[in-house]
């Protein structure tokens, strides 16, 4: 290192020694006190060693310019360092702001998920807690359907129910939709047996079958022959476009459109029909200390026995149904089994609808049960008071009256007095769910329309063809005042006698008392307003053509 340059330096150690290594003699160490010590170390101190260091390594002709240029690249290597600690610094800043805004939207947007489900859950729960808080289910089913639309990305939401009709046709008819359909009041008749081919339009029926889903396309099918187009399950059948479907065919009302179409079915249980409660005798459990009774010549002495009522179940098929059509998208993942879980909560509100209505039928039906045995023993002696009332009125009759019409008038007012004693017989009538027999509602078809005229508009289902008990129940509400209200001298009650004749037709009066003896005597009262009317219209002087009144 001497003889760096080419040529030998001549300096002593004094020179180039550091300043921690020189003597104490140097003459300004020994004025600089402590303290500025520190501060030059603190200060200055690093760039100084490093500087000095690299100086004595390189031994530079002018030592003082070489450190100089050191301390000035020090500064801007320093300057550098800060700037890119600063930048650095400002990058995991900006890291952890982007960081803690993706946090902050994460958990806004689990917020708004966990607010959105629990609005869902709460909506969902509101329908259904009214879906079985209620006893007609079907008139709160349209909230109900609306969910499952907004829930399975459907354009349109309908219920069906399967129907037999008067004339034994079978048909489904949608008794709600969503808003914006028009498939409420509409109906698919049954395609008949013999259609092999499924030309008949009736998808939906194909959705109450049980039958293996299509397989996939195997790529040998013939030529011009297409692939499966439907997708069926015993709990669901889906039709991936509706355009595409030829056989089975799909039945549209109104333009066809592309889209989708689900179809799920259930069936309900139900004992609201003509024989839905049954009352049977039950032998009660022998009391106890009855059994060794002294004195009991047969075990069944020690016996009592009650009435009790039961329900019959018959099957009503349902069908939840669904499209796309318009919509542009198909169903959502998971439409199938959503649907699948609505009909159960539907089929869920049906049971828990009929568990409340048979609790206070089946005390209707008891209470009806006891009537009626009682109104068979009262019967002999109502009749017998008309007879009575008939005779003394007969008597009655002056040499200028007429017998005929004075019995008839007798055994009219005196058979309507037997109704008016049976008038609660009619309200207890009126509160039945489960529809009567077909022989009960025709008789009250027959009284009405004898009262009101024709009244098939106002009590005949156009769907079925069938009497509807809901609307003959409001007749019931006020039937003795209806009764009351027949004046056989009315004209218009004679031109309602052919109203009344085709539903009394087939009709036994006898047999209809087995049945329910207040119904019975109110036919038989409507029969003495006829025949009374018929009697006074045989008496009347014949008005010949041409005469005026």
């Amino acid at each position: 290192s001497q003889r760096r340059r080419g040529k030998r330096l001549s300096r002593s150690s004094w020179d180039i020694a550091p300043l921690s290594l020189r003597p104490a003699q140097c003459p300004w160490c020994e004025t600089m006190s402590a303290h500025d010590s520190d501060y030059l170390k603190r200060t200055v101190g690093d760039a100084l060693v490093q500087g000095m260091t690299k100086m004595v390594v390189a031994q530079p002709d002018d030592a003082v310019e070489f450190l100089g240029h050191f301390l000035l690249n020090y500064v801007k290597n320093k300057e550098a360092e800060v700037e890119r600690l600063d930048r650095k610094a400002g990058e995991i800043a900006e890291l952890e702001e982007k960081i803690k805004t993706a946090d902050a939207k994460a958990e806004a947007e689990a917020a708004a998920a966990a607010a959105a489900k629990a609005e869902a859950e709460g909506e969902e729960e509101a329908v259904v807690k009214k879906l079985s808080s209620t006893e007609e289910p079907l008139d709160e089913i349209k909230p109900a359907l609306e969910l499952v639309k907004k829930n399975c990305g459907a354009g349109a939401v309908y219920l069906g129910v399967k129907e037999t009709m008067e004339d034994g046709k079978v048909h489904i008819r949608f008794v709600e939709a969503t808003e914006g359909s028009c498939m409420k009041g509409k109906w698919l008749e049954q395609p008949p047996e013999d259609d092999e081919e499924n030309t008949t339009p009736g998808m939906t029926f194909n959705a109450f079958k049980e039958f293996e889903a299509p397989g996939e396309p195997t790529g040998e099918e013939e030529e011009g022959e297409e692939p499966p187009t439907v997708m069926k399950r015993n709990d669901f059948l889906l039709v991936p476009n509706v355009v595409r479907q030829k056989a089975p065919a799909m039945k549209f009302f109104g333009v066809p459109r592309l889209g989708q179409y689900l179809a799920v079915p259930f069936t309900h249980r139900s004992f609201l029909h003509e024989d839905g409660v049954d009352v049977v005798v039950v032998e009660d459990a022998i009391p106890e200390g009855k059994e060794d009774e002294e004195g009991a010549e047969t075990i069944d002495q020690a016996l009592s026995t009650h009435n009790e009522a039961r329900a019959k179940l018959e099957n009503v098929d349902y069908v939840l149904c669904m499209d796309t059509m318009g919509v542009g998208e198909p169903l959502k993942d998971g439409a199938a089994e959503e649907a699948v879980r609505w009909s159960k909560v539907i089929l869920g509100a049906l049971v828990d609808a009929e568990t409340k209505i048979f609790e206070s039928e089946k005390d209707i039906v008891l209470g009806m049960k006891d009537s009626q045995i009682m109104d068979l023993k009262r019967l002999p002696s109502d009749l017998e008071e008309v007879e009575k009332e008939v005779a003394e009125a007969v008597a009655g009759v002056g040499e200028d009256g007429d017998a005929e019409i004075a019995a008839a008038k007798a055994r009219h007012a005196a058979s309507f007095r037997v109704v008016q004693k049976l008038s609660t017989r009619f309200k207890t009538f009126s509160q039945k769910k489960v529809p009567p027999k077909r022989t009960m509602m025709k008789a009250i078809m027959a009284i009405a329309s004898l009262a009101n005229g024709e009244i098939d508009a106002e009590v005949v289902d156009p769907n079925t063809g069938a009497p509807d008990w809901h609307k003959l129940q409001g007749i019931l509400n006020n039937f003795v005042d209806m009764l009351g209200s027949l004046n056989p001298e009315d004209p218009q009650v004679w031109q309602r006698l052919e109203n009344m004749q085709k539903y009394v037709e087939g009709l036994e009066v006898d047999q209809l008392r087995e049945e329910n003896v207040a119904l019975a005597t109110a036919l038989s009262f409507a029969d003495q307003t006829v025949k009374l009317a018929e009697t006074i219209r045989s008496k009347q002087p014949t008005i010949e053509e041409g005469d005026e009144e």
